[in-house]
């Protein structure tokens, strides 16, 4: 689980372009099935395995995001890829969540899942639907829980920012301001 666990923050990181993070490593789709699927073996053994869970869902955000997409021709119309559901990872995080109801990153890992949305077909359009209430629920719980990391107020943050609540997203990050990069 660990190595899993260091390939998936290594992938972050580069997701988010951190600093000194490499700059173009992605995990593969048989990284992340053979990830996946030792996740998965773990908690057979393990179902209550909080931390577990939460890799799951983290994982699981990587995953989607190949499946994230529509397939459109002049002659068809549009079509959703049929490949993505996100109903494991969400499960697994809620489960996580049941178990820990006060862990941060749990939180925050469930506000980073709804964040990404779900794939929609409106009016014969592509677009992404994004339950905001609930990623700003789970988001500032996460904040809440731990107010000092700079990650978890950098979301938040951000978030109120795409949905045009700058000042929100000014207080958000205010407290951690001099440690952001």
């Amino acid at each position: 689980m660990q190595a899993v666990e260091r390939e998936v923050a290594r992938a972050e990181r580069a997701e988010l372009r951190e600093p000194g993070s490499d700059r173009f490593f992605v995990l593969d789709a048989r990284a992340l099935a053979r990830a996946r699927s030792q996740i998965e073996a773990h908690l057979q053994a393990k179902p209550d395995d909080a931390a577990a869970l939460v890799l799951l869902g983290r994982v699981g955000r990587f995953v989607l995001h190949r499946s994230r997409s529509a397939a459109c021709s002049p002659e068809h119309g549009c079509v959703l890829d049929s490949t993505f559901d996100d109903g494991p990872f969400q499960a697994a995080l809620d489960r996580a969540l049941i178990l820990r109801a006060d862990d941060p990153e749990a939180h925050f890992w469930k506000a980073r899942l709804l964040g990404d949305g779900r794939p929609v077909l409106r009016d014969g359009e592509f677009a992404i639907d994004v339950d905001t209430e609930q990623v700003l629920v789970h988001a500032r719980r996460a904040v809440v829980l731990d107010s000092r990391n700079v990650r978890y107020r950098e979301f938040l943050a951000v978030s109120l920012a795409d949905m045009g609540r700058y000042v929100e997203a000014v207080d958000a990050i205010r407290p951690v301001s001099d440690k952001h990069p």
